[in-house]
């Protein structure tokens, strides 16, 4: 076989080379890749390109090496394989290259020589790892320290490492661990050839060198105008990301350099990158794309944070934009939204300005902050900009007014302004009376310690642990029938969609406590939080929520380190649960619709006439049980700004004390329609979660029974045996949009079927030539059009029939036997006919591989496959139903683990599966494989081998009975059924 491949290859290769050593074609004089005088270029073939700046090799006998590797492992002509074919030809190339090491008189010489022949493009890989693989394995045999000191020399190592970066980094790993090249000092090499690649006007490989320099370690050696900033400029932020990551010295160097461009003039940002465009790295549109818009201060967001041990120290230019950007959205855009949100209170348009925003501006720019003074500016510029824009006076009055309080609040003078700020304060008289009484408005006092609901119901403030404790002792010495206590939180001002607690609320019927997270946060130890949340949300006592799972989640995400006690939770009730299952008991028990909000959301059209899910709030929940109006008004205040407004105190803490009242409210409207509400709430203690409610009612099917079963198969393959005694069992269809159903039935019982979804892929599938066999399922008004088109080829039906009796009349008139064996032998999602049948051990393995490496990424360990190997090595057939599995190749440094199952071969490491019959390997789709499926104790698994679907459980006849019961009681139905000849 050899001898007759390499003679055919080693004169095909002279005649190639032959040409390529004499390039002229025969009359023109010239080269193909230069003209005559007065004649146009002629422009290159593939092929000719290919000859000319292609590897060329002439030497033997590496040519004859080169040719027989490629032929036996990246065929030229794409020719199709068979999995022993390609096991024989993985065979001939690992003797033909032992051969090969053998006979030479530096191996590794030889082995370098073979993989430089061979580009590092994808489809050379199997050859790289089989020279490699190869390679290792006849060193460790042939190979004595004595003769690979001699092969290895100080002067091969260098040379053979220029060789090796000039080349690429495809192989790095595996070339730096056969030649041991690490043990050689190559930094100043591998440096040059960084420089080289970034520097050269005809390379400009600025990826590659950072993929080089990362390889050595050599993060720390350059500065980052070198490659860095050429790889941002051409949208390799996520390498970069990755290159400077764990690398403090580099990582602020990029840093400090994107910080020098935030807030400075387009002149000086392309001055700053002028050299990339002089070198035509990049276009000068490149570079003003990349300093317009938000590009740099993305970087610089996504730079400046713990990932990286950036602070915003390291980007001062950045931090104050930061703050001025945010200074700017508070004082102007932040106004809109809130009024958006309080439309409901009366709020005037974009005008308003609220205790809330005054919180959220003074949190952000503190007293004595350089910022201060931007506060005012940024006033004031608004103002010139509405001017200029056409506004009066009036329209803009509010915001001079504004800039007197926040003149007034952070203690500044008219001298610390020039222009219009300053000429305003100078000439404005009684603007200082203006600002103290929009002071007094605005800005919070104090008022904690004297804080009580309306009918005297005192507010206590918990920031210290030992508030905490004697707060936990009070609730915990509640008599039994007081012993109820209301929770409400509320949640910190944040853009992550995290929510977290800012205050907790915990009311008793006396008295309404107020926990401070944002203090106890940083007081409290784990120890001390941990017992906390134990006595807590543990005990006798009985705890209420409205909605109590959104505020257990944000206790968790703030105290992540407390699941564990708070699963261990008792007694926790939520009202909204609650009040839904008790109106499922009693529909009259209490109106929602009565309420105003509700009212307000159906006029709008937010409510659905009949829906089954009831969505109500907490204050629709008040007014129709209690009779009361609760103001939501404050619900979007700043509650991390300490110390919070009077209002606010009163605002959170009758959140929490309303529970109470609702809950025993529910207790005497329950009470009066003489049911136990004390069973109904222990019936749903600890079960937070809302109760699902069906969108549809299903009619309840009625089971075939075993007779009516036994009857449809007796009666299609009596009907089968009796025509003529003539049966066919290879009768394949195409059916039309409306018959998808009765495709995917007859797919079931192992019918050939393909299904169109439309007229005209019915037309273009029929019309195939594979496909000029096939029936056509059909009915309607295109029956006609059909029958014209494909004469013979119709069976046409017209609805009325059961699905059971549709499938007997296709069956019976096409002389189709019902067969459980045939039952599930198609993939229901691809038609496919052949199945790898798969032991657990393998598909186990199968998914531990590609959840940690592959696309999922939900594990951070690296992917083992010694255990999984001897797992399969000694697996018993009998184990897994019969079906044996075999180690085909295995290794892990080349991430190459093949497994032969029956009708197929696994190949774990690229989660593809082949079957025997098949030309071409398909991705498994193991990851649509629940865990709990794969780790249940099914024997095996079948993997279609035409599009890698999954399926278990091979109980046919079970399934296949399953199957006729959903048949007879398919509601569809379809009748006159008749052959169109």
């Amino acid at each position: 076989f050899l001898q007759g491949m390499l003679s055919t290859e080693v004169s095909t290769g002279e005649a190639v080379t032959s040409g390529a050593d004499n390039p002229q074609t025969e009359g023109s004089g010239a080269t193909e890749s230069t003209s005559v005088v007065g004649q146009e270029k002629k422009k290159m073939t593939k092929a000719e390109k290919k000859a000319h700046f292609g590897i060329s090799v002439k030497d033997e006998p590496l040519k004859t090496w080169r040719d027989v590797v490629k032929e036996l492992l990246a065929p030229g002509d794409k020719s199709v394989r068979t999995s022993e074919e390609e096991v024989t030809a993985n065979e001939l190339a690992e003797n033909v290259l032992t051969e090969v090491f053998g006979g030479v008189e530096n191996p590794y010489q030889a082995t370098y020589d073979i993989y430089d022949v061979f580009s590092d493009k994808i489809k050379y890989k199997r050859v790289h790892r089989c020279l490699f693989k190869t390679f290792e394995a006849w060193i460790e045999k042939c190979g004595t320290p004595e003769k690979i000191e001699g092969w290895l020399t100080s002067e091969f190592k260098v040379e053979t490492m220029k060789r090796i970066v000039n080349k690429g980094t495809g192989q790095l790993e595996n070339l730096l661990r056969i030649f041991q090249l690490k043990e050689i000092e190559v930094t100043e090499i591998v440096e040059q050839k960084i420089t080289d690649m970034c520097t050269s006007a005809s390379k400009h490989q600025f990826p590659e060198a950072m993929k080089l320099a990362k390889h050595f370690e050599l993060h720390e050696r350059f500065d980052v105008d070198l490659f860095l900033i050429p790889c941002l400029l051409k949208n390799k932020q996520d390498d970069v990301e990755q290159f400077v990551k764990g690398h403090h010295t580099i990582t602020r160097k990029l840093v400090r350099f994107l910080d020098d461009l935030i807030d400075e003039s387009d002149s000086y940002k392309i001055a700053r990158l002028q050299a990339y465009i002089d070198r035509k790295v990049v276009t000068k549109q490149v570079v003003e794309d990349f300093i317009n818009g938000k590009k740099v201060q993305n970087i610089l967001k996504k730079l400046v944070s713990p990932d990286f041990e950036m602070e915003d120290s390291d980007a001062p230019k950045y931090e104050i934009k930061k703050t001025k950007d945010k200074l700017r959205y508070l004082l102007f855009d932040s106004k809109k939204v809130i009024c958006t949100r309080n439309a409901d209170y009366g709020d005037e348009g974009s005008r308003v300005f609220t205790a809330t925003i005054f919180d959220h501006v003074k949190d952000h720019v503190k007293k004595g902050s350089k910022l201060a003074k931007d506060v005012i500016i940024a006033l004031f510029d608004r103002v010139d900009r509405e001017k200029s824009a056409g506004m009066s006076l009036d329209t803009v009055q509010h915001y001079y007014y504004e800039a007197e309080m926040w003149m007034m609040y952070y203690e500044l003078s008219p001298s610390d302004f020039r222009g219009g700020a300053k000429n305003y304060f100078e000439r404005t008289n009684g603007w200082e009376e203006r600002a103290r009484r929009m002071l007094s408005k605005f800005n919070t006092v104090d008022a904690r310690s004297e804080c009580q609901l309306e009918d005297g119901t005192p507010i206590k403030w918990i920031d210290t642990w030992f508030l905490c404790d004697k707060t936990l002792d009070e609730i915990e010495l509640l008599e039994e029938v007081e012993a109820i206590i209301g929770i409400d939180s509320e949640f910190r001002s944040t853009n992550s969609p995290i929510q977290q607690v800012a205050l907790l609320q915990v009311s008793t019927i006396h008295r309404v406590y107020l926990f401070d997270f944002v203090k106890l946060e940083n007081c409290l130890t784990e120890l001390q939080w941990k017992e906390f949340t134990s006595r807590l949300f543990g005990g006798e006592h009985i705890k209420i929520g409205f909605d109590m799972l959104s505020d257990l989640n944000a206790y968790s995400a703030t105290l992540p380190f407390v699941k564990d006690e708070l699963q261990r939770m008792t007694r926790v009730i939520c009202l909204k649960r609650l009040a839904n299952d008790l109106l499922d008991l009693e529909p009259t028990l209490f109106d929602l619709s009565k309420s105003t909000s509700w009212i307000d959301r159906a006029a709008r059209g937010a409510i659905v006439e009949g829906q089954t899910t009831r969505t109500f709030k907490l204050s629709d929940l008040v007014e129709v049980i209690l009779h009361i109006t609760l103001n939501k008004k404050l619900q979007t205040s700043n509650w991390s700004i300490r110390p919070l407004r009077p209002e606010q105190l009163i605002y959170a803490a009758t959140d929490a004390y309303i529970l109470i009242k609702l809950h025993l409210g529910m207790k005497r409207l329950t009470n009066e329609k003489n049911r136990d509400f004390d069973e109904i709430v222990k019936s749903i203690w600890n079960d937070l979660a809302e109760k699902k409610k069906d969108q549809t009612v299903k009619k309840k099917k009625a089971k075939m029974t075993d007779e009516e079963y036994a009857e449809l198969v007796e009666s299609v393959n009596a009907a089968v045996l009796s025509s003529n005694g003539h049966i066919d069992q290879h009768k394949s269809f195409i059916t039309d949009a409306m018959f998808s159903g009765l495709g995917k039935h007859l797919r079931r019982l192992g019918v050939d079927v393909e299904f169109a979804d439309s007229k005209e892929s019915l037309v273009r599938m029929a019309k195939y030539s594979q496909n000029q066999h096939r029936i056509i399922l059909s009915f309607g008004k295109n029956l006609a059009e059909y029958q014209k088109m494909f004469e013979g080829r119709v069976f046409g039906i017209d609805s009325s029939l059961p699905a059971a009796e549709l499938i007997r009349a296709v069956l019976t008139n096409f002389n189709m036997k019902m067969d459980p064996a045939n039952v599930f032998t198609r993939c229901m999602l691809c038609n496919g006919d052949q199945f790898v049948m798969t032991p657990s051990i393998v598909l186990q393995t199968l998914h531990d591989c590609v959840k940690r490496i592959g696309d999922t990424e939900d594990d951070d360990e690296m992917f083992d496959p010694q255990p999984w190997m001897q797992k399969i090595k000694n697996a018993d057939a009998s184990d897994y139903g019969g079906f044996d599995c075999s180690l085909v190749e295995f290794s892990p440094q080349d991430n190459i683990f093949i497994v032969k199952c029956t009708n197929g071969v696994i190949d774990v490491y690229n989660n593809l599966v082949m079957g025997d019959s098949m030309g071409t390997p398909i991705d498994v789709k193991t990851i649509n494989v629940q865990p709990e499926v794969i780790e249940s104790e099914r024997p095996f698994y079948y993997i279609c081998a035409k599009c890698g679907k999954v399926y278990w459980d091979g109980t046919h006849f079970k399934r296949y009975k399953g199957f006729v019961d959903d048949l007879a009681n398919t509601e569809n139905s379809l009748s006159d059924i008749s052959v169109v000849d």
